[in-house]
């Protein structure tokens, strides 16, 4: 009677595991986490911080949530989601109080990613400290046909912000953390009354993931030719946009750089110079008065010898 009992409790056990190994659905939780660039930001500076999922190959079609962060230490200046997974908004993301934004959106046939992008956050620093960016209160629903919450987890992102460092310490701690140069841009010349009254200006704007944009610098270049040699004129000058040219003729080429924190830098360009005219030309010019020199002192020479003789 003892071996009957012991016989059944081992087919209990043979039954418990194949039941949990064969039969119960594996349980999968999504991963919501935040991601920027430089982690160690001074005060006053701007950054983005991007926001993503990872399904956990499980593919899913509806998400909500709220996104948290320290108000204290930082201040929202914008929420895009121009690139996100999520094709129609419930609600868009926003502020419902100080410190959380919420979101709601779904995305037909669902999506099924490592990394599906959901939203973009900007912020200023306005305190020293460590701030956190989480999610809080988030669904995800698999795209089953019956919405069914996938378990999910939230990754809390800590950002350091430090006072303002100086000079070369600046340039020194970004070199470390950036080997790119600001994104590709085009300047651009408006005459605009409400910018400068009957003046054109030069506009122009970039980003720098990395370390952000240190400074501008433009350059307005004017040629000049003489018998064959091209001599350039010009220096370049801090600038902010918009820009007052002040070559109004535009007649010179137009460089702006844009340099990041840790010295990288992209130059973009107008070039308009063009070749000067034949009455424009310093070299027509050159010709005429060494011409003019030249039967001047023959002129003198001859009279000379006339007089003589």
């Amino acid at each position: 009677m003892i071996k009957i009992q012991q016989l059944k409790n081992h087919l209990l056990v043979i039954l418990i595991v194949f039941v949990t190994f064969f039969v119960i659905t594996p349980v999968f939780a999504a991963k919501f986490f935040a991601s920027v660039n430089n982690p160690v930001l001074e005060l006053g500076e701007f950054t983005q911080v991007n926001l993503f999922l990872d399904t956990q190959s499980v593919e899913l079609n509806a998400l909500e949530g709220y996104i948290t962060y320290s108000s204290d230490l930082l201040e929202i200046k914008e929420i895009t989601y121009g690139q996100s997974v999520i094709n129609y908004w419930i609600e868009k993301p926003h502020n419902t109080e100080n410190g959380k934004i919420f979101f709601s959106g779904i995305t037909p046939g669902g999506f099924n990613e490592t990394s599906a992008p959901l939203l973009s956050l900007v912020f200023q620093t306005k305190n020293l400290g460590q701030a956190e960016i989480t999610f809080e209160k988030t669904k995800a629903l698999q795209n089953n046909g019956y919405g069914t919450q996938v378990k999910n987890t939230n990754k809390v992102l800590s950002l350091k912000i430090q006072p303002r460092l100086q000079g070369s310490d600046l340039q020194n701690v970004y070199k470390n953390l950036d080997q790119t140069p600001p994104e590709i841009f085009e300047p651009l010349i408006l005459e605009d009354n409400n910018i400068a009254l009957g003046k054109k200006v030069l506009i122009f704007d970039t980003l720098d993931k990395d370390s952000g944009v240190a400074q501008y610098e433009v350059l307005e270049e004017k040629i000049a030719r003489i018998f064959g040699w091209e001599f350039k004129i010009g220096r370049w000058a801090p600038a902010q946009s918009p820009y007052l040219l002040k070559d109004q003729k535009l007649k010179s080429n137009i460089y702006v750089k844009a340099i990041d924190r840790a010295g990288n830098y992209y130059t973009a360009s107008i070039l308009q110079a063009q070749s000067p005219s034949w009455y424009t030309d310093f070299n027509f010019w050159v010709i005429i008065i060494i011409s003019i020199l030249l039967l001047y002192l023959l002129g003198r020479v001859y009279d000379h010898y006339r007089k003589k003789n």
